[in-house]
């Protein structure tokens, strides 16, 4: 087993997302870049896409490469920063189109994000109480808080 071990269902959850906003990201990028700078959403969305697109793609490069330490600090920001500036060059994009289209896409992103959130902390609970019970630790058992301990 690999000194910095992925679950398998994790890693090519990890790269569908990060290949789905890449590609989501170039195709309307490409539409986008013909219009120019003619309004507000416009802009947000094509600097959103400009930085997302190289973080995005750094990130699919070096998770097939390497085996990525838990603390490497560049890989995690590129990591947190292109998945959520992403979304907001998308809803940018809908907005351009007509502002309701981008509040029903932002709602979308916000309810994908929470559940994300909600899952992963399941997941995380649930992985760090099979690490206790493999080492032998009682979750159940409190070590004592505070100074003295009454027997």
């Amino acid at each position: 087993m690999s000194k910095y071990f992925k679950n398998p269902g994790f890693i090519e959850a990890d790269a569908l997302a990060l290949a789905g906003f890449l590609a989501i990201s170039i195709v309307l990028m490409q539409g986008l870049l013909p219009l120019g700078l003619v309004d507000i959403s416009v802009t947000v969305a094509l600097i959103a896409f400009a930085i997302a697109i190289p973080l995005l793609a750094t990130c699919i490069f070096i998770d097939r490469a390497f085996e990525i330490p838990p603390k490497a600090k560049f890989y995690n920001f590129s990591y947190v920063t292109g998945l959520l500036v992403a979304p907001v060059g998308i809803v940018a994009a809908f907005w351009h189109i007509s502002w309701y289209i981008g509040v029903i896409c932002l709602l979308s992103c916000l309810v994908g994000f929470g559940t994300f959130v909600s899952i992963a902390g399941l997941i995380g609970k649930a992985s760090m109480e099979e690490n206790r019970q493999a080492k032998g630790i009682d979750p159940w058992k409190q070590k004592p808080r505070g100074g003295s301990t009454d027997s």
